[in-house]
């Protein structure tokens, strides 16, 4: 898929979601009293940071929350959040995440828009992969996902979805193993493709539950009669349990699955270290076709705007088959503090310290990693 053959998909699937923003924010304000005005909030923030990856770097993130005044107060808020940012060693971002939910979240749509160029490190392809590999390379990214749910029952849903990532190895190091293709997806190449997941939400909320469960099942066709450049099926699954053990304590814990059937590109491999899964590893440090992971924190809410955290996570990874014994485990934990910046949605913006190999990593994010 070319540049214009993107932007033209882009710019389609950005007039909807502006289109469905703006026909829930019309609805609301269209009520005239207070309680319509009082569903919708905002918030712009400036960014800054600094990470191994990025280093220094700055940007904006606009969030609007709202909700359809047909709602309940069970109804999560709806978020839409803009972002863009750049950093001093050339990298940029733009993101569009989105989670709309409409009457009484019977209909759900959810999803993120995105454009970057990132400089990455490859560290080779395995669950152990040797510490001598070590490729610094830089990659344009372009990404779509678009999914839907429908409410069957109380608490089941079912939907479908559709991923698009079109992946580019700008520039690598010479002689290395990105720049001599010898791993597959070191050349520029698309995966695209739908899906069908089956959902069981009990949650007593989305952004910051403090009771019930979550259960997803995913079966993702990215095979080249999609328009993928390689033939693969993805199969996953996301387990979480949140309970209160104290009046101010919540013990959350995510169970999570990631298995691929045929050839992927080395992007699309299940991998640990990010903002949301073991927190503790650069991003990739690990990566194979087999991942399985289990994820636990502590948070203490101290004050109607702030929380703490203590979280650990567990991860085994393999090629082809499940074999314990084999090596391939990998260990992460680390604090956090959590500011609400809307007490009434419980939304979060959340500052973690992680350690898994090597020195501390800082992560700060809008919500929680689950």
């Amino acid at each position: 898929m070319t540049w214009t053959h993107f932007h033209t998909t882009l710019a389609h699937a950005l007039w909807c979601v502006i289109m469905v923003c703006g026909t829930s924010l019309e609805q609301a304000l269209a009520q005239g009293d207070s309680s319509a005005v009082r569903k919708v909030n905002t918030l712009v923030i400036p960014l800054a940071g600094y990470t191994p990856e990025t280093g220094f770097g700055g940007g904006l993130s606009g969030i609007v929350q709202f909700k359809d005044p047909k709602s309940d107060s069970l109804t999560p808020y709806s978020t839409v959040q803009l972002t863009a940012g750049i950093t001093t060693n050339g990298q940029w971002m733009v993101a569009l995440p989105f989670d709309i939910y409409f009457n009484q979240r019977v209909h759900q749509i959810t999803g993120e828009l995105s454009a970057q160029k990132s400089k990455l490190r490859f560290f080779g392809v395995g669950h152990t992969a040797v510490t001598q590999t070590d490729e610094r390379f830089e990659a344009l990214i372009l990404r779509a996902r678009m999914q839907y749910l429908k409410k069957l029952d109380a608490h089941l849903y079912l939907g479908g979805r559709w991923w698009y990532e079109n992946y580019e190895v700008v520039q690598s190091e010479d002689g290395g193993l990105l720049s001599d293709n010898r791993i597959a997806g070191s050349e520029r190449h698309t995966s695209s493709g739908p899906g069908i997941n089956l959902v069981v939400d009990d949650r007593d909320q989305i952004y910051y539950p403090e009771k019930g469960h979550y259960l997803e099942l995913v079966v993702h066709d990215q095979r080249q009669h999609w328009g993928s450049d390689y033939n693969y099926l993805r199969y996953r699954l996301d387990a979480r349990a949140f309970q209160r053990i104290g009046r101010r304590q919540i013990l959350a814990t995510m169970l999570f699955g990631d298995f691929i059937r045929g050839e992927a590109p080395y992007p699309q491999l299940p991998n640990i270290g990010s903002l949301k899964r073991m927190r503790g590893y650069y991003e990739g440090r690990y990566r194979d076709y087999q991942l399985s992971m289990l994820q636990m924190e502590d948070r203490i809410r101290v004050h109607r705007l702030f929380a703490l955290s203590v979280f650990g996570s567990i991860a085994y990874m393999n090629n082809a088959q499940f074999d314990l014994k084999e090596p391939g485990w990998h260990v992460a934990g680390g604090l956090g503090l959590r500011y609400f910046w809307n007490p009434a949605s419980r939304t979060t913006i959340r500052l973690d310290m992680a350690l898994g190999s090597g020195k501390p990593l800082f992560y700060l994010a809008v919500g929680e990693a689950f």
